[in-house]
């Protein structure tokens, strides 16, 4: 016979096939050794037998509880945090506020300022429940904003003009241009920064001419470059006036006194030409300024008057290997430094400072001592010391060789 019937044990369907009933079979999910019932022949198929369990529907039910609760807790837990944080910011609004009204009576109308704004910004993040901090406090906000630029506005037309605070005047002009609070008093305020840097230019323009008179030709010309720096923020009458009378005057200054230098590109070993811009020419322009010459500046405001600068120096720096140190193939360095000065094509002086390593070295490191009577091969090392002894010199030399130039002439 055919046919299937339910393990009472474990409910396991087992199918037969050719068992008559009463023979025995094992099951194949307990191993159960069972006895085949007898199976009537039902038409339209065999009879089963149903399998015993939980229902279908019993897991979904269950994953449906575990979702709901884990909604449940993440909702919980946001409205919990929810809750912590605006409660914190809302302790950090009335902290802030506190330190903004300390500091307004302690007069640091500055700080008080940061502090409330501050208080605000956290306010409008925090939405709806804390509009009625910002509907309280914008007024006061405001006069805080307004009393504060007056008092820096006090501030700075009090200062005298040997420092003439720039930067404060255009921090305190772009605040009020950005400041809604402020808006009704940027007008004002950039008249007043007008009539103020107009009056320090003219005191700058007062100063370069008397330094001028009295010889100081190098501190006049960077009275007439203050005036420049004020020139874009005068009015267009005061500009025009000024920008005219300081020009001319440096104008003046540049083709009797002025200085083009060139620097040429020399025969080079281990220097550069930009080393040498860098470490000789700030020490030629104190020297050439000592002596009352005014030598060209890349950030001079008068670029066009240099045309028609009346000298020209000249500097050639030239490097070569020269000899061997002692008894090793390491080779010393000769540094030359050639200047010229010239007026109009004419010669007005000349100097060749010239500088070689020492030998021996002083002071040379003991590890290279030994290092050098150790062997006799040739090391990077070794050469860029035997350089740098030699640059120490020249820098020295050139210095040196500055004092020695001539007065310019009154």
């Amino acid at each position: 016979m055919d046919g299937a019937f339910a393990c009472p044990e474990c409910g396991s369907e087992i199918e037969v096939e050719g068992l008559a009933p009463g023979r025995q079979v094992r099951c194949g999910f307990c191993d159960r050794l069972l006895e085949v019932p007898y199976l009537p022949r039902v038409p339209g198929g065999a009879m089963r037998r149903q399998r015993f369990g939980r229902p279908a529907w019993w897991r979904w039910a269950w994953a449906g509880l575990v979702v709901l609760a884990v909604v449940v807790a993440s909702v919980g837990g946001y409205r919990a945090m929810r809750r912590y944080f605006r409660s914190a910011r809302e302790g950090s609004i009335h902290k802030l506020l506190a330190s903004s009204r300390a500091n307004e009576q302690a007069g640091r109308l500055d700080q008080a300022l940061v502090d409330l704004d501050a208080a605000l910004d956290l306010a409008r993040q925090s939405g709806a429940a804390d509009g009625s901090i910002l509907a309280e406090q914008r007024p006061r906000r405001a006069a805080l904003a307004i009393k504060e630029a007056q008092g820096q506005l006090d501030r700075l037309r009090s200062r005298g003009p040997t420092a003439f605070p720039l930067g404060e005047w255009l921090t305190l002009i772009a605040r009020s241009e950005k400041d809604p609070d402020l808006a009704p008093l940027a007008a004002g305020f950039r008249e007043e920064f007008g009539r103020s840097a107009t009056r320090q230019a003219r005191y700058e323009l007062d100063v370069a001419r008397r330094d001028d008179e009295a010889g100081r030709a190098a501190a006049s010309l960077r009275g007439c470059d203050r005036v420049a720096h004020l020139l874009p923020h005068l009015p267009d009458a005061a500009e025009k006036e000024l920008r005219g009378e300081a020009g001319a005057l440096a104008a003046r200054m540049i083709r009797s006194r002025g200085v083009a230098i060139e620097l040429t590109r020399g025969a080079m070993v281990l220097g550069t030409p930009a080393d040498y811009r860098t470490h000789l020419v700030p020490v030629l322009i104190s020297g050439l300024e000592a002596k009352g010459f005014l030598p060209y500046r890349e950030s001079s405001p008068w670029q066009s008057a240099w045309d028609h600068a009346m000298y020209r120096l000249r500097l050639d720096v030239t490097e070569q290997f020269v000899d061997t140190y002692m008894m090793s193939q390491n080779r010393l360095t000769r540094i030359e430094a050639r200047l010229k000065l010239t007026a109009a094509d004419r010669l007005v002086w000349q100097t060749a400072p010239t500088a070689v390593t020492q030998v021996p070295l002083p002071k040379l490191p003991v590890y290279l001592s030994s290092k050098l009577a150790a062997t006799t091969e040739r090391t990077d090392e070794a050469e860029r010391i035997f350089y740098e002894n030699a640059r120490n010199q020249i820098d020295e030399k050139f210095g040196f060789a500055l004092s020695n130039m001539p007065v310019c002439c009154p």
